[in-house]
């Protein structure tokens, strides 16, 4: 396991952890990103307005963009319309029959 520093800004719990060879780093990895996650639903919390997906079930946030429009995120970050298994469902009829230019 290579060594893990301060410097690295990693949380100090993990930091020692990993110094003791109680976690390695994978388990460190999982464990950032599972407070990063956390971190970015506190963000979305802050922006949007929790929701379930009515395609696949998943937790969303509904996020108004600058332009008044409304787009569903996930805690990863990303708009749901690009990883919902049921996204075809909700695609804009309108926007299908509009000449590409």
């Amino acid at each position: 396991m290579e060594s893990y520093s301060k410097n690295n800004e990693l949380p100090a719990l993990d930091y020692h952890l990993a110094e003791a060879g109680l976690i390695n780093e994978e388990t460190m990895n999982e464990s950032i990103l599972w407070k990063l996650k956390g971190n970015i639903e506190k963000l979305l919390d802050q922006l949007g307005d929790r929701a379930i997906c009515k395609g696949c079930g998943r937790q969303i946030w509904w996020v108004t963009h600058r332009n008044g429009k409304k787009a569903p995120y996930t805690n990863e970050a990303l708009n749901h319309f690009a990883d919902c298994p049921e996204s075809e469902k909700f695609r804009n009829k309108k926007l299908e029959n509009k000449p590409p230019f």
